[in-house]
């Protein structure tokens, strides 16, 4: 009996053990074994001088663009903005005297254009002339801003018109006032114009003047020249369509006079430069043609030609018709 037990317990031990699983550490083995090749392999790199860096990237697949519906949308916002225009503008940035609008070359904006800046409540604050052009923004030049309000971003910004470099125009004069002593002439004008609506001036014109005076036996003759008048113009409201302006300048001089009353004869010549001041009105002043009307005053010598005086003093109203670039 008792070895009948002892046979049975072995067949149930032999049972059991079969049964047993048997769990292998040869996949560890192999991972750290493959781990261990690798670091040694880096640490001989290494000791070569030559470093290994990882980089670690995400790669993500852009869907296929509707190009078909962007160009719509560039189309529609290009619409848009030409109907908006050029005539008002805010202000995106200011550095120093430099101003950055939100109107570019689609809005039509072109090389000195000049616009007024005003605050939100409509005040004053200066002027900018734009001097670079990009395709949706531009960037000018600021003057007349009073260090008290200086310009800032948001600021609105209104289209005064485009300042003119040059013009040259044909200008016709004669004496307004003195119908018995007049000058007049007819030639060509010249003209500069700088930033700020100011001017240099320069007529290549003669206005001439004869007169001749009897009276018994005595004769009073006189001949007078004002040759090309130069000077400088300040226009206010410029480039408006209406800009007035008030201006100072010179011109060459040269007059004759003669007396004689039978017995003898008298001959007298001046020469010089006389001043002149002027003012006047231009209409268009942004347009590539305007028309000016003026009125200048000659300041000349007063001659004495034995008792009487001839006052070399006109008075001229103009008239300018010009080209401008």
């Amino acid at each position: 009996m008792k070895n009948i037990q002892a046979a049975f317990f072995a067949f149930i031990i032999s049972a059991i053990g079969i049964c047993t699983p048997v769990y292998s550490q040869e996949g560890t083995e192999i991972k750290i074994n493959e781990q261990q090749e690798l670091q040694e392999r880096l640490n001989e790199l290494k000791k070569q001088g030559i470093e290994i860096h990882y980089r670690k990237e995400t790669i993500i697949k852009e869907g296929v663009k509707d190009e078909r519906g962007y160009l719509k949308h560039l189309l529609s916002e290009l619409e848009s903005a030409l109907k908006k225009g050029k005539n008002t503008a805010k202000i995106n940035r200011v550095e120093g005297n430099l101003v950055e609008i939100d109107k570019g070359a689609i809005h039509k904006v072109i090389d000195r254009d000049v616009y007024v800046v005003r605050d939100s409540s409509g005040k004053y604050k200066g002027k900018v002339e734009i001097g670079a052009i990009a395709d949706a923004v531009s960037i000018g030049e600021s003057y007349e801003v009073d260090n008290c309000n200086l310009l800032e971003s948001n600021d609105n910004a209104f289209f005064k018109g485009n300042r003119k470099l040059m013009e040259i125009g044909v200008w016709g004069g004669s004496s307004a006032f003195d119908t018995n002593r007049r000058y007049q002439g007819l030639g060509l004008n010249f003209q500069y114009n700088l930033r700020g609506g100011n001017s240099w001036e320069f007529l290549l014109v003669q206005l001439n003047c004869n007169r001749s005076m009897s009276e018994d036996s005595i004769q009073r003759d006189s001949s007078s020249q004002i040759t090309c008048p130069f000077g400088f113009k300040k226009y206010f409201n410029y480039p408006g369509k209406v800009a007035l302006h008030i201006g100072i300048g010179g011109s060459l001089f040269k007059g004759n006079y003669e007396y004689a009353n039978g017995l003898y004869y008298v001959s007298s010549v001046r020469k010089g430069i006389i001043p002149y001041i002027s003012t006047g009105v231009k209409f268009f002043a942004s347009s590539s043609a305007n028309i000016e009307l003026g009125i200048k005053y000659f300041h000349g010598p007063d001659v004495d030609l034995k008792g009487k005086y001839f006052l070399e003093r006109p008075v001229l109203a103009n008239l300018l018709v010009a080209m401008a670039w």
